[in-house]
């Protein structure tokens, strides 16, 4: 029952995700992706991305914790202090064997010596073993006592191997090869050691054919003390008989793309070198000796690292068994005027470097931990892993352009993208894992980059389907509202019909047709698209939307396509007025314009028009099929304004004739004002006329006028002079509508004036004017004539 219940909702969720990722889109995606992942593996394979890797292990090396103080091992480094003390740069054969003797005094588990003990070393007469290779011990006694030392069991020497820019360097002479291990350490191409290698072999330059097989100073001196403290002995792994295991430890060999590596040189058999800690507690220059510690050093208080001791300590005797007592014990050089120091991880957060003797130490702590199953080895995927990695987050970050829509979802979505890729990264490197993640970093970047081009390309498509949908003007708030709403509406391919209230204007040219049969098509054409521009203008300045011509007419639409509250619709009522007398402006402007140009049309008479404005429902949406879709508005409304633009043709007192229903009028005045038995008496009366307070804000057209001809003063509020016709029967229509013309845009210091002159002209009480006002901010100021 519970695995139904589980699949039902499982199948739930993919039928949502199917219906909101169309076919074609997740297409798009899988293919950008993989256009992505193919590029971001080419730059993989050229080596274009190593360096980005390496920068992000670095960060994460230095951002993981330390591990505590591991007392399997102790350094001596050779310090500035001794080479101040003794004034020679590289401890003496007598010097060395003293040191080795007082360390053995201590039963220490394995002695490694990280110094070059090849030829006899007096202080700073060095012998050098090239120029005369038959050198005979005999002749330096403390050479020859200091070989001695280096023979015994539990001491192991080095050399190192040949290199583009270093010859090789042998071990001392007559030491068995099992006590000889080699110290040559791995740089990437940022001169940092992250790799380290564990056996390696010698090769005849001739022959180019292996003559002799070593292992690492390190390996050695693990293998040394595993054998002695736990009886763990290297074997063959049973799985990979080419692969090295201690204990439970299986050392996998790097390959050239292992990690963050591209093309890498994995010649021999590395593995990553996991650092036990950031802090060497190298000796500092004190010459002061501390009896307790038996260091001339003030070692760091941090309770991490490697043990050290000073060279000069131990030569002068200022060191404990406990501190030797079972150890490992590498010899080295730690001043850095030897220069035997080397970039590390923490380089890059942090100038501190490692000396060469810290690194082989911090190896032998790590083959130790994986040996004994305290600290896991490094691990790194395939090639085919570490592909289908890139590819799944290039995936992710297509989904993530294509589902979160909004700009801010989609910088979240982003922002969370970054975090979950850093926390892989850095989560399976705390697991002791290296995974790349710049590669698919990129790769998820290039195709987010990708999907969101296609998805702006796609939006400027769609913005030029609606704008085919509601016509060629729609003002540019509500082509902002209508993108809000683009997925509903272009789910469907069409804007689904909504009955809401709107403000439906129609305008016409009067006597058009005998104009039209007076002059030549382009001439007819070229002054009607002028007019035509003009009206359009003002439609859509005042957030209009021109959704229909009718060869010299017009209809607009005020508050449409999506629903509006109260107080939108009476202001889009307000702006339909506007808009009306803008048009009025315009076409004063245009005949004068004309006349000045001397047009045919403009000799005997001036072009006049009619506007009819009414308020109500209307159904808006897309009419039509699928090949032939407009966007348009029908109803009642919309019949009952083109029958105010034709009401009374005859009665034209002015060149542009604006009438509004009383369905328009009361969103001009104030509520109370409306239901009045005053306003009442005089709509019911033609001929009446009267003014209303009237606010231009958003009409840039009507405030240039207002402040210009009408010789307003700035920020004095205009009036709108309103006459009104009474109760009509218009064509159509079964029941009378009160009809109002508006005169136009008068100052209040003039419509003052004419109330006053027209109350000391009354004859009687009975038409005397009255003055209405309701007080509020949208208060209607009436004069009853």
């Amino acid at each position: 029952m519970q695995f139904l219940r589980l699949y039902r909702s499982a199948k739930t969720w993919l039928t949502r995700y199917r219906s909101s990722l169309p076919m074609t889109t997740t297409l798009l995606v899988l293919g950008i992706s993989l256009t992505n992942t193919g590029l971001v593996l080419l730059l993989k394979q050229l080596g274009k991305t190593q360096l980005l890797e390496m920068v992000a292990y670095d960060r994460a090396v230095y951002a993981r914790p330390d591990q505590p103080m591991d007392n399997r091992l102790l350094v001596v480094g050779v310090t500035e202090h001794y080479i101040n003390q003794t004034r020679k740069i590289n401890p003496s054969d007598e010097d060395m064997v003293k040191v080795l003797d007082q360390l053995s005094r201590y039963d220490p588990v394995v002695i490694g010596v990280d110094l070059y003990r090849n030829s006899p070393q007096e202080g700073r007469d060095v012998y050098r073993s090239d120029r005369n290779p038959d050198v005979d011990p005999a002749e330096f006694p403390h050479w020859q006592q200091l070989l001695q030392r280096l023979q015994q069991p539990n001491v192991v020497s080095i050399l190192t191997f040949p290199s583009d820019d270093s010859v090789a360097i042998p071990p001392p002479p007559n030491i068995p090869p099992e006590q000889i291990g080699f110290n040559d350490l791995l740089l990437d191409l940022d001169r940092v050691v992250r790799r380290s290698l564990l056996m390696g072999w010698t090769q005849d330059p001739n022959t180019g054919e292996n003559q002799s097989f070593h292992f690492s100073l390190a390996m050695t001196l693990a293998l040394r003390y595993l054998d002695s403290m736990h009886g763990i002995q290297p074997q063959n792994n049973e799985q990979n008989p080419d692969y090295l295991q201690l204990g439970e430890a299986v050392f996998v060999p790097l390959t050239p793309d292992a990690g963050g590596y591209d093309r890498g040189d994995a010649e021999g058999y590395q593995f990553f070198l996991n650092y036990h800690s950031r802090n060497v507690n190298v000796p500092l220059n004190n010459p002061a000796s501390d009896p307790v510690t038996g260091s001339s050093a003030e070692l760091p208080g941090e309770n991490v690292g490697i043990p050290a001791v000073a060279f000069y300590d131990v030569l002068q005797g200022n060191i404990t068994r406990e501190q030797v007592e079972g150890r490992i014990v590498l010899i080295g050089s730690t001043a850095p005027s030897l220069k035997d120091l080397f970039s590390t991880p923490y380089d890059n957060s942090r100038d501190q470097r490692f000396p060469g003797v810290f690194i082989h130490a911090q190896t032998v702590s790590q083959i130790l931990d994986a040996a004994l199953g305290d600290r896991p080895l490094m691990w790194f995927w395939p090639s085919w892993g570490e592909n289908l990695w890139i590819l799944g987050w290039t995936l992710v970050g297509g989904v993530v352009a294509i589902q979160c829509r909004p700009l801010w979802l989609l910088g979240l979505g982003t922002v969370v993208l970054v975090m979950a890729q850093g926390l892989s990264f850095y989560g399976a490197f705390l697991l002791g894992g290296w995974i790349p993640v710049m590669a698919p970093a990129m790769a998820s970047w290039l195709t987010l980059g990708g999907v969101l081009a296609y998805r702006g390309q796609q939006a400027l498509q769609q913005r030029n389907t609606m704008r085919l949908l509601l016509g060629q003007s729609i003002s540019p708030a509500i082509a902002d509202e209508l993108w809000r709403s683009r997925h509903d509406i272009l789910r469907s391919g069409k804007i689904p019909g909504q009955r809401l209230t709107a403000t439906v204007l129609f305008s016409d040219i009067k006597g058009f047709s005998t104009l039209s049969e007076k002059q030549s098509p382009d001439e007819l054409l070229e002054w009607l698209n002028e007019y035509l521009k003009e009206m359009i203008e003002a439609v859509t300045v005042h957030g209009g939307i021109v959704n229909k011509f009718t060869g010299d007419g017009m209809l607009a639409v005020f508050g449409v396509p999506m629903p509006r509250s109260d107080d939108e619709v009476a202001e889009d009522a307000r702006q339909a007025v506007r808009c009306a007398l803008d048009m009025r402006r315009a076409l004063d402007a245009l005949n004068q314009n004309w006349k000045d140009r001397q047009m045919t049309h403009v000799k005997e008479h001036i072009i006049q028009m009619r506007v009819g404005i009414f308020t109500g429902l209307v159904t808006a949406g897309s009419i039509g099929s699928k090949e032939r879709l407009e966007y348009g508005v029908i109803g009642d409304s919309v019949n009952t304004a083109s029958r105010l633009e034709s009401c009374l043709k005859a009665r034209q007192e002015d060149d542009c004739r604006i009438l509004i229903a009383n369905e328009t009028m009361q969103y001009l005045i104030s509520p109370e004002l409306f239901e009045s038995e005053q306003f009442r008496d005089i709509s019911n009366q033609d001929g009446q006329e009267f003014f209303v307070p009237f606010s231009p804000e958003q009409g840039k057209m009507v405030r240039t006028e207002i402040h210009g001809p009408m010789g307003g003063e700035e920020g004095d509020r205009p009036h709108l002079e309103i006459e009104s016709w009474g109760p009509r029967v218009l064509k159509g229509k079964d029941h009378k509508i009160h009809v109002y013309r508006l005169v136009g845009l008068v100052s209040e210091a003039k419509a003052q004036s004419i109330t006053q002159s027209l109350l000391n002209c009354a004859d009687s009480p009975n038409s005397a004017s009255q003055l209405l006002d309701s007080g509020s901010e949208n208060s209607t100021l009436i004069t009853e004539l």
